[in-house]
């Protein structure tokens, strides 16, 4: 995705309601010559970061992003002045943190982390966890309650080894204990 064609997504979108979320995860991954992979600032991250619903990050790419060496409480004050509805850190086993603006004053809603039990691979999460919050998005209009059940589903992504059994993971394995504090 460039930057030209988001800018052409929020163009076609803004005026429809429909919301765009992005995850920042290859954004701001750079290559070495020996292709190997390292954290870099991204000098245009306010135009990708520019009227969206949310956009997804973990604590690692929050601390990279920008090239001012923003703290998270400057990078979230920074981020939902563009105009972005949500802004979501996700923190690993700890859980994720949704930050929002309520009445012109930022809000953090920390949600914490379920225990994943067994083997812990973080191989997909990321992933998980946004198609999980866009799913219960796009049902309940409720950026929390979509943030903490994408929280539940990729912590049951973390059970399992690799990438290869996501056609595995499914809403029916899910303790429904968990499902329903998460969606409640």
């Amino acid at each position: 995705l460039t930057l030209e064609t988001l800018d052409e997504i929020r163009m076609k979108t803004r005026d429809r309601n429909i919301p765009v979320y992005f995850d920042v995860h290859s954004l701001t991954l750079g290559v070495r010559n020996d292709f190997s992979r390292f954290r870099q600032p991204v000098e245009t991250w306010r135009r990708w970061l520019f009227m969206l619903h949310a956009v997804q990050m973990n604590e690692a790419e929050a601390a990279a992003l920008t090239p001012e060496g923003y703290d998270e409480r400057n990078l979230v004050k920074q981020g939902l002045a563009l105009n972005t509805r949500a802004l979501v850190i996700t923190r690993g086993g700890a859980g994720c943190t949704v930050f929002v603006t309520e009445k012109k004053q930022i809000v953090r809603h920390d949600i914490p982390g379920t225990p994943a039990g067994g083997v812990v691979d973080p191989t997909g999460c990321g992933d998980v966890f946004g198609a999980a919050y866009c799913a219960h998005f796009v049902h309940s209009g409720n950026v929390q309650a979509a943030a903490a059940y994408a929280n539940v589903v990729a912590t049951a992504k973390a059970g399992m080894i690799g990438s290869s059994s996501l056609d595995k993971l499914s809403l029916f394995q899910l303790d429904k204990a968990d499902l329903k504090e998460a969606t409640a």
